[in-house]
This record gives C-alpha cells, structure tokens and sequence, in this order.
C-alpha cells in the first residue's frame, strides 16, 4: 500500500502543479476566447497526464476499482476539457468548460476514496 499511495500521490501533485500553472497563466491572460481555450487545453493535458500515471500504478485488490472509478471521471473531464478546447464560441465553451467543472466534485469524492484506502490524507475542492 504504501508504494501504491506514493505513485498516486506523485500523479496527484503532477497534475496539480499543471492545473495551478495553467490558472496562473489565464490570470495573467487578457481572458479572451483563444485564452479561455488555452487554458481548457492545459487542462485537458494534465488530465491525460494524471490518468497516464494512474493506468501505469500496478493497482490490486479493491485499489483497482476505485481507480477504476477515478479514471472514469477523469477521463470525463478530460473529454469536457477538449470540447471546449474546440469550441467556436463564448457559449459553446461555457457549456463544455461548466460539464467539466461538474466532475471535479465527483473526482475529488472519488480521488479521497482512493486517497483514503492508500492511508493519505483526503484533500478538498481542486484548485482551479
């Protein structure tokens, strides 16, 4: 457990430390279109990153299905992510970039289930 929780957590800070680079660089930005679709690929990087890293963690026993369970919601995050990273406008980027902020909820419930059953300290609501 303890090598297991070390890799997720390694995973965990990867992909948080790209989520604050990432709002640190929209708010310095102008907060255009083009800015706001930077910031949903940024996003959307350090998701395929975090999920990356979670797949290569050799999960056993009921690790598995809760990671299982993590990689679901990041997997659509990281599909909401996109869609807005191609979005053609203000509107259709709300829609997509309001999906993905409604899994960061369910993935931070599902993240401290794993968090917990790996013996860390489960965290709070993701910085974005």
């Amino acid at each position: 457990m303890p090598q297991l929780g070390a890799a997720y957590l390694g995973a965990a800070t990867i992909f948080n430390k790209a989520n604050r680079t990432a709002f640190s660089t929209w708010e310095s930005a102008a907060r255009t279109l083009t800015d706001a679709k930077r910031l949903a690929r940024a996003y959307a990087q350090a998701e395929l990153a975090f999920i990356r890293a979670v797949q290569a963690i050799p999960w056993y026993g009921d690790g598995k299905a809760l990671a299982r369970r993590v990689l679901t919601i990041d997997n659509l995050r990281y599909v909401a992510y996109r869609s807005a990273e191609g979005a053609g406008s203000w509107i259709e980027y709300r829609v997509s970039s309001s999906q993905a902020a409604g899994w960061d909820l369910k993935g931070t419930a599902a993240s401290n289930g794993v968090r917990i059953a790996l013996g860390l300290p489960p965290v709070g609501q993701p910085e974005r």
